[in-house]
């Protein structure tokens, strides 16, 4: 499950870097259009403002010849305005043609031809107005020859600015193709990315509602068998502990008030049903025990784990001091958690040492404590040390196991197989894990880690 969710991020990751780089291309491309259509759009403009200089340097050329054969200065005011609007028309052509060095010097050689032409017109007009014939002919015939040259500078700059036309119309209209392309391809993988996710976010959605009601009937489940185990820890505490009560008290009437009728073989399977009554009363406490440390019934809070600790000590104090245990622990800190469930948990690994410590060998129990980094997140490792009997590593599972022991009744060590079993749970009722090794012949050590809150 883990990997394919890895495998669906991974692919939405690519698919999401495939799209932002076509997306780029494409405002890349965009902008090459935009460049070469506001090319074609000034190269027309351009072409426009030729047109009209053309018209505006006819105008002139009438006006002016006009008043040099009638010399009627009616013709002279229009020979001004144009000679403005003249200007003003090279002013504009030099906005919209195009920036390129060629088309900058033709444009540059117009301006210097078209002055000149202007210098020979006032020329003109000016021996027009004195009548002064003497080399007008000759002027005349310059002011031709300026024209022509102008006329032919400004065929010049058309020719440029149509050729200048025709590559920027080509490359707009490849740009126009390519990025109606790129455009088509970005929409379709934008479709893709949009249908793909819809469907595995559907699926997981499905998924995840699946999840939730299955989660929802085994949530109910566990709340039946929750009540189930409450009843049957009532039962066992209640029900089932009277039979018991009165088998004992009926074997222990039989003893006082028979013993004399009775011969010793009787006597002792008396003594014997009164002995698996107190182990069968000694199993059900325990099952109740189990019971109520699975469903805790204490609030959780701030629990000071040395004083819990000290508590353990004083309680054990008498066995400790009779065993002369040497018992040697670091300062316990603070944990989020059940305080009674905690005292247990050391009152279980205590008293587990204490029981399966060796003959002729003075008891030793150390209690450490440090701070781990886990799967990111900090733990509170607390280790117990003892130099018991230790146990063979192949059952570090087995001996928390409900009722398991390792050792029988004639080995000499006294236990029932509860108390690693109630450590164990209470170590995951704190969201902790505990682990045990062993050497024979050298001791055991328990290692606990709980979550730092």
């Amino acid at each position: 499950m883990k990997h394919r969710f890895i495998y669906i991020y991974s692919a939405f990751i690519v698919s999401i870097s495939i799209l932002v780089i076509l997306s780029l291309v494409f405002f890349s491309q965009l902008e090459f259009l935009m460049k070469y259509n506001r090319s074609v759009e000034n190269t027309y403009k351009g072409l426009y403002e030729i047109q009209l200089l053309n018209t505006y340097i006819f105008n002139l050329e009438t006006s002016a010849r006009g008043y040099m054969l009638t010399r009627d200065s009616v013709y002279l005011q229009p020979f001004e305005n144009h000679r403005f609007k003249i200007k003003e028309a090279i002013d504009s052509l030099t906005l919209h043609t195009s920036s390129e060095g060629d088309v900058r010097n033709k444009l540059a050689m117009i301006h210097s031809t078209l002055k000149l032409r202007l210098s020979t017109l006032y020329l003109l007009i000016n021996k027009a107005s004195n009548q002064d014939t003497t080399s007008q002919s000759e002027a005349l015939f310059r002011s031709k020859a300026i024209m022509t040259t102008l006329q032919q500078e400004i065929q010049d700059l058309v020719n440029e600015e149509q050729e200048m036309l025709i590559q920027n119309f080509v490359k707009k209209k490849f740009y126009e193709n390519i990025t109606s392309s790129y455009l088509k391809i970005v929409l379709f993988f934008t479709c893709f990315i949009f249908v793909t996710s819809f469907y595995f976010l559907n699926r997981s959605l499905r998924q995840r509602l699946r999840y939730q009601k299955d989660l929802e009937i085994n949530i109910e489940k566990l709340h039946r068998s929750n009540e189930e185990l409450e009843q049957l820890a009532h039962v066992a505490s209640h029900d089932l502990q009277e039979p018991l009560r009165k088998l004992r008290t009926f074997s222990s009437r039989l003893l006082l008030k028979h013993s004399g009728a009775l011969d010793e073989e009787v006597k002792l399977i008396l003594a014997r049903v009164e002995a698996s009554v107190v182990n069968m009363q000694d199993r059900i406490n325990d099952v109740v025990t189990y019971t109520n440390i699975i469903q805790p019934l204490e609030k959780i809070g701030r629990v000071e784990l040395n004083e819990v600790l000290l508590r353990v000590i004083a309680e054990l104090g008498e066995e400790l001091k009779t065993k002369n245990v040497l018992l040697r622990h670091d300062i316990l800190p603070p944990v989020t958690g059940y305080a009674r469930q905690l005292y247990m948990m050391f009152m279980c690994l205590l008293d587990n040492s204490l029981k399966f410590s060796r003959q002729g060998v003075t008891p030793q129990i150390n209690i450490r404590v440090s701070r781990v980094n886990s799967k990111h997140r900090l733990y509170h490792k607390i280790i117990v040390e003892d130099n018991g009997i230790g146990f063979d590593n192949r059952f570090n599972e087995k001996i928390f196991i409900l009722f398991q022991r390792l050792h029988n009744q004639q080995s000499g060590f006294v236990g029932r197989g509860i108390g690693l079993s109630i450590v164990k749970r209470i170590v995951i009722n704190h969201k902790g894990t505990i682990v045990a090794n062993g050497i024979p012949e050298q001791g055991t050590i328990f290692t606990i880690f709980i979550p730092v809150e």
